[in-house]
């Protein structure tokens, strides 16, 4: 298993600069022109198989899941006011907070139970309040706040009850709203795993013994309303979450690092670190899908918020919120709620975090944002000029807050203005209980560099670099950053945003349609849409997939430029391996693979190099994250996609398959002896498409092998009785195959293998199908903060498809496509060696048919080899054509196997021995 991931160490060697293969300014020699041909040259792949996901993946989020415990306790406990006739509403429809301590009360004082599922929603919504409570500014309003404190209240009674369960714990109840309580699964509250263990110090905090009873509020608020005013908290822990998920990804890249250390300790080749930064790409991009999954059910539930700027004047603009609030009440003439001021002030801080310029920024957000606003709600002269002072202020907070290079000079003139030589405040203060986007790894500043770079890229011509060198700090060096905000913006702005603007806008990425890439690499399709529409938002998709490649640099960073020549010589080599299968295709007169849908097969995997073109900036594609996302591309579809199209079309793998089981069965050879076919083996065992089932037992090879290849079970069994005949009976009149070959082509109908039936990684990565996930791991610290909520579950998701890998790496590393050409290359030589050549044209019916011939060929190697394998009591005692079969095939099969060159088919080194494993995330 992969090892439990270790600490980054804190000590970093200086380093050169890192030279540059092209300067970012510079554009590339290419035309438009010239770039409309290449791509009119590539393959199309736009007909290319792709699959719907078997499982999609509709676990709901952690805040969702939250508001539904609320939703049933809350239901539960109106219940109970029915019972033990607590006071309710007066209209007797409408709870209110202040009757929940009510029902607590005199469920208490009449000594009745309660239901232990009640007890674990009201402990998932407490642990969920309170936390989200500590992170907001200001603690949450006054109305929240009261809310947590009558829950907790209630907890403190209702824990000390007697628990019993009842069978009438949830009903579908609708609400007057337009939203409506679904009918829900008594035991759904089981699945945020809430464990009745000891409580450790921080639940001690969170569920006190004993808690003052709160002062009833003089209007309190109905569920309803306050779960319709939560958004604050829901955007608060949606910020938390990708926190966490940027966490895992902080963590996948410190393990890449120690695993390069590991390797150079122990002298291993350096192509070992290839598996672990798979492992950090496909973590991450699973990342990156979760993010935009929550994304979207954010703004579903709040259509405003689906503004990333209005998410954060939500979170961390409760001050500027309010005194426009105060301006409104006093100069508006409309009513305005507070949903409105929060729509009103994003708008301008988008503004003011995509300009350079604190002037311009102003200038267009009291030109056109506040006039539209106080037209609007009919805001007086006076109110209006209040409104531009706060815009004003709230300009320059952003600048100081999220500050970049070429605003330096204008934050001095403001400092000079103000007279003060300090700051006006700490810069990196949003998020700032948020370890990972929040400090001195904003996020919030990823974004305004996002956001300014997309501003340019709306006035840059085609086919130019947008932005120069050296415009946002000192250039990059390997060793010196310490963190992402400031010490890579000129990383990100002049090298990898220009150069990946040029990948997706020039090269294949942008003019091919790829298969599978918004499984295996969403980086790619998110950023490509991004070049594509500059003039839309940034999303917060967009800044957590930039935000964790700078995560990647800066984790990694001790050795990133040793990741980036072993990423591109590997990426490299699977590209030497095409040419040589391709070149072996045409030069191998006797092969039947030379045909024009293996050739393009082949020619389409192989356009996936222009990826790694020389015109662009190297660090821009091999940086650990895309360099990873580059190389699981190459894994998944490349390699397993693609190559599963070829390795057996025609029947070459089943052949070497079979005759290796049967060599097997018969104690001819054993596992061990050919490492080449055992990793073959073992990963093709489980295929449905080569066994036609399980593994066939001696006396079943010959049937299965039929039924495998399509013919139906009464010929399969029909044939496997004449051979029986002819090795157990010894009845030389069999052996005949007039008439089989264009039988067998009449009738075959041949399924090929499936990438998913060979690799569980490929269903998780491709199909994205989690249907058989089992949690192998406890997580502890994951498991206290989350209690295996949404996140939980993402975790084990994520270390099954990290476990998967690990255990396939003998097959991943493997190059399909030029191990189809080895094993055709086998086939060949068996029919030339066992001398069936001559009988198989002599009686075919068109002896110049590549698939005739083929067929011939397996009918003499399934009745004679096969049979012999399956029926004959000594199977090395029998010959035919004066060739002994089975002595002849598995000395031929032992030899040509054996030598295989693995610089032919390994295009990276699986390792074979890993420490011990905890948890990956």
């Amino acid at each position: 298993m992969p090892p439990k991931k270790i600490g980054r160490k804190t000590n970093k060697k200086k380093g050169n600069k890192a030279s540059r293969s092209s300067s970012a300014t510079t554009p590339p020699t290419y035309s438009t022109a010239a770039n409309n041909g290449t791509a009119a040259a590539l393959p199309d792949m736009s007909e290319f198989e792709r699959r719907t996901p078997i499982h999609p993946d509709d676990y709901p989020t952690v805040y969702q899941r939250y508001k539904n415990a609320t939703k049933r306790f809350f239901v539960y406990m109106e219940k109970q006011a029915r019972v033990v006739g607590a006071g309710i509403a007066s209209d007797e429809s409408i709870m209110s907070v202040n009757t929940l301590m009510n029902i607590a009360d005199q469920m208490d004082s009449e000594g009745r139970t309660i239901d232990p599922m009640a007890l674990k929603d009201l402990k998932l919504a407490i642990r969920v309040r309170s936390r989200v409570a500590k992170s907001l500014f200001g603690g949450g309003d006054s109305g929240h706040q009261h809310f947590l404190a009558v829950l907790t209240y209630c907890w403190t009674i209702l824990d000390k009850l007697p628990k019993e369960a009842s069978n009438e714990y949830v009903e579908p109840i609708c609400s007057k709203s337009n939203n409506s309580y679904s009918q829900e699964n008594r035991f759904e509250v089981f699945q945020d795993g809430i464990d009745d263990e000891e409580l450790d110090d921080t639940d001690a905090e969170v569920f006190p013994s004993y808690v003052p009873r709160p002062e009833p509020e003089q209007q309190p608020m109905s569920l309803e309303s306050l779960l319709n005013s939560d958004e604050r908290h829901d955007a608060a822990l949606f910020l938390f979450t990708l926190d966490n998920i940027m966490g895992m990804v902080s963590r996948q890249y410190q393990s890449v690092v120690q695993y390069h250390q590991n390797n150079v300790e122990l002298g291993v080749s350096p192509s070992d670190i290839v598996p672990t930064l798979i492992w950090a790409a496909v973590a991450t991009n699973m990342g990156i899908q979760q993010v935009h999954r929550m994304e979207i059910e954010l703004s579903l539930q709040y259509p405003h918020l689906s503004n990333i700027y209005r998410l954060i004047a939500t979170v961390e603009l409760p001050d500027f919120s309010n005194k426009v609030i105060s301006v409104l009440l006093e100069h508006a003439a409309e009513k305005v709620t507070e949903r409105e001021v929060i729509v009103f002030l994003g708008d301008c801080l988008e503004c003011s975090m995509g300009k350079t310029s604190a002037a311009d920024s102003y200038n267009q957000a009291a030109e056109f944002i506040v006039p539209e606003f106080c037209t609007r709600y009919k805001v007086d002269t006076c109110g209006a000029e209040k409104l531009r002072q706060l815009v004003l202020g709230l300009t320059i907070f952003v600048m100081f807050e999220e500050p970049v290079a070429p605003d330096t000079m204008e934050r001095i003139s403001i400092l000079s203005l103000m007279k003060s030589d300090a700051p006006l405040q700490e810069p990196h203060s949003w998020f700032a209980n948020m370890s990972k986007i929040g400090g001195e790894r904003s996020i919030c500043h990823t974004i305004r560099l996002l956001q300014i770079f997309g501003d340019v890229l709306k006035q840059t011509p085609v086919g130019m670099a947008p932005i120069g060198e050296d415009y946002f700090g000192p250039s990059w060096v390997q060793g010196r950053p310490s963190n992402i905000a400031g010490d890579m913006d000129e990383l990100l702005m002049a090298d990898i945003l220009p150069q990946l603007y040029l990948i997706f806008k020039h090269g294949i990425l942008g003019n091919v349609e790829l298969p599978m890439m918004d499984d295996i690499a969403p980086l790619w399709m998110i950023f490509r849409a991004y070049v594509k529409h500059p003039e839309k938002k940034v999303s917060w998709s967009l800044a957590f997939s930039v935000h964790a490649l700078l995560t990647s640099i800066l984790e990694t960073d001790q050795i990133t430029d040793s990741l980036l020549s072993l990423s591109e010589c590997v990426f490299q080599k699977f590209f030497k391996q095409l040419e040589w299968a391709d070149s072996a295709l045409q030069n191998g007169s006797d092969s039947f693979l030379n045909g024009p849908s293996v050739c393009s097969i082949i020619r389409m995997v192989g356009a996936i190099e222009l990826i790694d073109r020389e015109v662009f900036v190297k660090r821009a594609i091999w940086n650990p994250l895309y360099a990873g996302s580059m190389l699981s591309y190459l894994t998944y579809f490349g390699n397993l996609e693609a190559g599963c199209l070829v390795v057996d079309n025609r029947a070459q793998l089943r052949i070497v398959m079979f005759l290796y089981h049967g060599l097997m069965l018969n104690g001819i050879i054993e596992i061990g002896q050919i490492p080449f076919l055992d990793v073959l083996y073992a990963s093709f065992k489980n295929s449905r498409a080569i066994w036609d089932g399980e593994l066939p037992h001696r006396g079943e090879l010959i049937q299965k092998f039929w039924t495998s290849c399509g013919i139906n079970l009464v010929d399969s069994k029909k044939w496997a009785q004449a051979a029986k005949e002819l090795y157990a009976f010894r009845n030389l009149a069999g052996g005949r195959i007039d008439g089989i070959g264009r039988s067998l082509i009449r009738n075959r109908r041949m399924t090929r293998p499936k990438p998913e039936e060979i690799s569980k990684s490929f269903r998780r990565v491709c199909n994205n199908d989690f249907h058989d996930v089992v949690d192998k791991y406890c997580i502890q610290e994951l498991e206290n903060q989350s209690k295996r909520s949404d996140l939980y579950a993402f975790a084990v998701r994520i270390n099954d498809t990290l476990d998967a890998i690990y255990e396939e790496e003998p097959l991943l590393s493997f190059n399909f496509l030029s191990c189809a050409v080895i094993l055709e290359q086998f086939v060949c030589g068996l029919i030339r060696i066992m001398k069936w050549d001559r009988m198989i044209r002599s009686r075919a019916e068109n002896p110049s048919s590549q698939q005739e011939h083929r067929m011939g060929a397996m009918h003499l190697f399934a009745h004679h080899v096969l049979g012999a394998l399956d029926f004959s009591l000594d199977p090395m005692d029998h010959e035919f054509c004066q060739v002994p079969l089975v002595r002849t095939s598995s000395a031929f099969l032992t030899t040509f196997f054996t030598e295989v060159d693995p610089l032919k088919v390994q295009w990276f080194n699986a390792r074979n021995e890993h420490s011990g494993s905890e948890g990956h995330s």
